[in-house]
């Protein structure tokens, strides 16, 4: 007898291919954004790198070359293979050295005018926040500027031997470098600079000149603990109780340790938490020496909104037309500066109104005289001016009361309404959600869809909570109840935020221009279906985007129309979980 042989059939064959064609296109579509991150991440370094051998070159020989090579160094070009920049000034290069095809001479001699001797330089460094560069950041006093033209294989940066200007991360249609092919674009350009203090500093130079060393403040968060610590370096220091003495003049709730007006070998300024307006604060420092050297520095710190939140943000509930309906929905309000102040919609629906809310609750009465959805929304609003919309929606069905209510108990007999809510919304990924039931006109049987932990099913309920299992994507509840009246369905969406340190990219889809305050605090006008975020910046955990019409000079200074928060992108981002939303004008929507 013969053995017959068994194998694949045709159609076994064709699902394997495409699931090998799934799993190679899914593959392929991460391939280019790992890749673009990597070679930056590796640009940096060389970056980096470069800069400790020149620092390295300069500790050993007091001057710096005009050639990298000459320094020690042995990686001169970035991650695409394209040059990297080295723009010195001219007081700390020995001998002749060339940028652009041009020939200049430098001012430093080995071991004697040399650079421990200088007390400035004539480069600068302008940062540009816009194409015509209206009104930069100078940095002066620059020992060298070492720069790679970026992802889009295009240098942007300008640059002679007295100046070089480059532009924020993101800034459109720029392209400064005018010996190549002019192609404006958004600025990537990676640079790295080193002023001549710091250079002083890094070589072990004696007797530096009494400097604040500290470029810049880091960026507060409103209701968060701040720490930031301002150096000075070089002078004649005292003897004891400090090197230094610091006057200072700090915005109101900062602290400053040591006090002003005394003694100490750094400044530190605290706040515990943060806890006024957000916007740009001045801060001005003043460090003196034992010889009554002095130097002053003005610094701004910028405070970023955190969101004023309320919970429940959005809820359904359900009434019975004819039947008369009191629903007080209590608050949890949080986030900006108290106090909170909350507006109650002055408009009735369908007999259904809302006759009273404050920060703790929200009251919805009537008796409903149509069947349909009214929506009824609260603003809240904090000492700051900053504002949410909640919005409670009530669906009043018609459903027969049933056999006259003799002996029910149970509101007369009628079918059963719930709602749905979260203990937090949203929740970190992997973790477990506590959901929160009601039922009116129970007790009811209750069936939650999906089931998740011990989130399943129940009999002769009028309410609860429960836990579902741990949760890695935004999941949508449904909690059905019922009796022998009828039934009733409420919804509540759970969050997740997506893995630790993953940040999202932001489109403006409003259909107009806007301007968009970023949080590093820089302004940006971002046309239609423009990304907001840029590739340095985008919307990380805690972070917000403050939105602002487009109007004359781009300074996120008029109305305030929205604030974009971290959270809201991961309730808005869909199952893809591509870590992009659009923002369409009153809110978020998956991109």
């Amino acid at each position: 007898m013969r053995k017959r042989v068994f194998g694949f059939t045709l159609v076994e064959i064709a699902i394997i291919l495409v699931i090998l064609g799934f799993l190679i296109g899914l593959g392929a579509a991460l391939i280019g954004p790992l890749t673009k991150r990597m070679k930056i991440n590796e640009t940096r370094e060389t970056l980096d790198a470069i800069t400790e051998a020149i620092i390295s070159y300069a500790a050993g020989n007091k001057c710096l070359s005009g050639n990298l090579t000459t320094m020690g160094v042995r990686k001169t070009m970035d991650a695409w293979n394209k040059d990297i920049h080295y723009i010195p000034a001219k007081e700390v290069v020995n001998g002749n050295y060339t940028l652009n095809n041009n020939i200049y001479q430098g001012n430093c001699t080995f071991y004697e005018k040399d650079i421990c001797g200088r007390k400035g330089t004539s480069l600068k460094l302008r940062i540009c926040n816009d194409a015509t560069c209206t009104a930069p950041t100078v940095y002066e006093n620059i020992a060298f500027v070492i720069v790679s033209g970026g992802p889009n294989y295009n240098l942007q940066t300008f640059y002679n031997d007295t100046e070089v200007i480059i532009y924020a991360p993101g800034t459109p249609n720029v392209d400064g470098y005018p010996f190549d092919l002019s192609r404006p674009e958004e600025f990537d350009d990676i640079v790295k600079w080193v002023t001549l203090d710091e250079l002083r500093v890094k070589m072990g130079c004696p007797g530096a000149q009494l400097r604040i060393i500290t470029s810049e403040l880091p960026v507060a968060y409103q209701n968060r603990d701040y720490n930031a610590t301002v150096y000075a370096q070089g002078g004649v220091p005292y003897a004891s109780g400090g090197n230094y003495k610091w006057n200072y003049t700090l915005p109101s709730g900062f602290n400053g340790s040591p006090a002003s007006g005394n003694q100490g070998g750094n400044l530190t300024i605290s706040a515990s938490p943060v806890n006024i307006c957000p916007g740009t604060y001045q801060v001005t420092v003043t460090v003196s020496d034992n010889d009554t050297n002095q130097d002053t520095r003005v610094f701004n710190i910028s405070i970023q909104p955190d969101p004023v939140r309320v919970s429940p943000y959005t809820a359904v509930y359900y009434a019975t037309k004819n039947v008369s309906y009191n629903n007080s929905i209590p608050l949890s309000i949080s986030g900006g500066k108290p106090s909170y102040t909350v507006s109650c919609p002055p408009t009735s629906c369908n007999g259904l109104n809302v006759s009273s809310c404050d920060t703790s609750s929200v009251t919805i009465t009537g008796t409903p005289t149509e069947t349909g959805t009214c929506n009824f929304s609260i603003t809240i609003r904090d000492s700051c001016g900053q504002f949410t919309t909640a919005t409670y929606s009530v669906v009043i069905q018609d459903v027969s009361s049933g056999g006259g209510g003799g002996g029910g108990g149970g509101g007369g007999g009628g079918a059963p309404s719930c709602t749905l809510t979260a203990s937090s919304n949203p929740i970190d990924y992997n973790t477990r959600a506590t959901l929160n039931w009601t039922i009116i006109n129970g007790p009811a049987t209750y069936n939650f869809n999906p089931t998740s932990g011990n989130c399943t099913s129940g009999t002769g309920s009028t309410g609860g909570t429960c836990q579902t299992n741990p949760l890695t994507r935004n999941t949508l509840f449904t909690l059905v109840v019922s009796n022998a009246f009828g039934s009733n369905t409420c919804y509540y969406k759970v969050c997740v935020r997506p893995t630790s340190g993953s940040t999202y990219e932001v489109w403006n889809e409003s259909g107009r221009t806007i301007e968009a305050r970023l949080p590093d605090g820089t302004c940006r006008e971002v046309d239609n279906n423009r990304e907001i975020t840029t590739q340095a910046q985008e919307l990380g955990p805690g972070q917000a985007i403050l939105i602002y019409p487009s109007a004359g000079p781009v300074d996120c200074t008029g109305t305030l129309l929205y604030i974009i928060t971290y959270d809201e992108a991961v309730c808005a981002d869909g199952d893809d979980k591509d870590l992009k939303v659009n923002f369409t004008g009153s809110g978020l929507a998956d991109r």
